[in-house]
């Protein structure tokens, strides 16, 4: 079995962020981490930002379509359909919109063996 660890690459790609006052939209205690229950009956689609990250040194920003948030990982509209059917078994989907466009910010919800 292989592990591996999603780093956002900060030296090619926007940064995906959520501010704090989105997240307490939703509760005073927010929490994302696996508890083996869904979050999608209160998750009410908070507003995110791509931006700049301190290591940023190319002249031409391209938005990524996988990236990660705190420990999450976010998909884009295409990258979430090819994904989805293979990881969706694993955790659940939360949209996010950022411009406009929805991403989706994937969630462990069960532990099993992969």
């Amino acid at each position: 079995m292989h592990i591996y660890k999603l780093k956002a690459d900060e030296n090619h790609f926007l940064t995906f962020f959520i501010e704090a006052a989105e997240l307490a939209k939703m509760d005073d205690d927010f929490d994302l981490s696996y508890d083996g229950k869904s979050k999608l009956d209160w998750w009410q689609t908070p507003n995110a930002v791509f931006y700049e990250g301190d290591d940023y040194s190319k002249k031409t920003i391209s938005m990524p379509d996988i990236t990660v948030w705190e420990s999450f990982i976010v998909l884009n509209g295409n990258a979430f359909k090819q994904l989805s059917p293979v990881l969706g078994s694993y955790g659940e989907f939360l949209p996010v919109l950022s411009e406009g466009i929805t991403y989706q910010i994937g969630r462990a919800s069960c532990r099993e063996r992969v």
